[in-house]
């Protein structure tokens, strides 16, 4: 009876010393696969952090209220600068107390810049890129995309427009054209919406249909508007949607 017994304890002892043994392989091999998805991802999040950093010394001192002549020069040569890297670049956007300080390009669809850098290279992070749709000088109505990225690059920040106490701080989006003339928008709606919020199709639309949405919002006729959207996570069709206007 007690050999039995201490055979029966030695078989429980091996198995539990089995399952022991698989749960670490298998724990193993799962951490394994994570840090081998990991480790290019942060790369590809390195990559597109010093491509931006380095094209930003092409910016210079960002507008202030009244920009003169010298100023508006300065941004032209910008504009001129960076056409040279991507004929595709229309303007640089640029917020205040965020991160968001990013060249903005214009492809001919909505998809070649969601995985390309403004230097052409093939990266998660992609571009600041206006709906193709719209006009390039930024007149009348644009849509600019970004990615809400997991480093906190490219439109994360827009979520710390959660917060009404930031919105009051920071209600300005700073755009600076080809034309070096600095387009000052104030920020008059934040919302989580999706892709079937109207605003999404007044980029084809005529401009009298245009003005006739916006009103609502107490939008002049002959403002400059622009909406910033980018994707809220735990929903593949959110969106976060900034909406701006000029005075």
């Amino acid at each position: 009876m007690e050999k039995s017994n201490k055979e029966a304890n030695l078989k429980n002892n091996k198995s539990r010393w089995v399952i022991f043994t698989v749960l670490i392989v298998v724990f193993a091999a799962v951490g394994g696969f994570a840090l081998y998805n990991l480790i290019p991802l942060h790369m590809e999040y390195h990559a597109a952090q010093k491509e931006y950093s380095a094209l930003r010394q092409f910016a210079p001192v960002l507008p202030d209220e009244h920009d003169d002549e010298q100023t508006s020069n300065a941004y032209e040569q910008m504009g001129r600068d960076l056409l040279r890297i991507n004929p595709d670049y229309v303007g640089w956007l640029f917020i205040e107390g965020t991160r968001i300080n990013y060249p903005v390009v214009q492809g001919t669809d909505n998809y070649m810049y969601l995985d390309t850098t403004f230097q052409q290279q093939r990266n998660a992070s992609g571009t600041i890129f206006m709906d193709y749709r719209n006009s390039d000088d930024f007149s009348g109505f644009v849509m600019l995309h970004g990615h809400n990225m997991r480093d906190g690059s490219m439109f994360a920040d827009l979520f710390n427009y959660r917060s009404a106490e930031f919105l009051e701080s920071y209600p300005e989006i700073i755009v600076i054209p080809l034309s070096g003339d600095a387009l000052h928008y104030r920020i008059f709606d934040v919302r989580y919406t999706d892709i079937d919020d109207i605003t999404y199709s007044l980029a084809g639309k005529d401009d009298k249909s245009v003005y006739e949405h916006f009103a609502l919002y107490g939008v002049r006729e002959d403002a400059n508007i622009i909406a910033l959207s980018t994707c809220a996570r735990g929903h593949r069709e959110g969106r976060l949607l900034i909406l701006a206007a000029t005075p």
